[in-house]
C-alpha cells in the first residue's frame, strides 16, 4: 500500500466518523448531567442531531441517545454508592 493510499484511507468515513465519536464523547461526560437532548450535543459540533446520530452509530455500533443515557446511568449509580457506601 502506498503512503498516498493510506493517508486517503484515514480521511475516509470511518475516520471521520470515530473523530466525531471522540469529541461526542467528550461532550457527553461534560454536559450529560445538564443536557440530554441529542440537538443540544448536534449544536456544539455544528451537525444535524441526524447526521450526529448516523456518525455515532457508524463508529459505535451505539446511538447517541444511548451513549447520554449510558452516561446518565453511570452517574446516578456514582451517586448513589457515595450516598449509601
Amino acid at each position: 500500500m502506498t503512503k498516498k493510499r493510506f493517508a486517503l484511507e484515514l480521511q475516509g468515513p470511518a475516520f471521520r466518523h470515530d473523530g466525531l465519536l471522540e469529541r461526542f464523547l467528550t461532550l457527553v461526560g461534560e454536559y450529560h448531567k445538564e443536557h440530554r437532548d441529542l440537538g443540544f450535543y448536534a449544536d456544539r459540533m455544528c451537525l444535524t442531531p441526524k447526521y450526529l446520530s448516523h456518525a455515532v452509530n457508524k463508529a459505535s455500533g451505539k446511538t447517541a441517545a444511548q451513549w447520554i443515557t449510558e452516561a446518565v446511568i453511570l452517574e446516578s449509580i456514582r451517586f448513589f454508592h457515595f450516598l449509601c457506601p
